[in-house]
């Protein structure tokens, strides 16, 4: 499991609130992630898609056949 953030801070409160050892936290923004097809099976976001400058490119991005 990965969480990501572009705030250090709201890591930090994930990592305190959500301390289970399978679950990787990165400082990026979902913008610049690069991933390799099949690393996922799920991608969710909260809070975070009204701040997408160019939303249907981040669903082009993540969203793989």
């Amino acid at each position: 499991m990965l969480g990501t953030d572009i705030s250090d801070k709201m890591l930090k409160t994930a990592k305190y609130r959500n301390p289970h050892p399978v679950i990787e936290y990165r400082c990026t923004a979902m913008e610049d992630m690069e991933m390799p097809d099949e690393t996922f099976n799920t991608v969710m976001s909260s809070l975070a898609m009204h701040y997408i400058r160019d939303f249907i490119l981040i669903v082009k991005k993540y969203t793989r056949p």
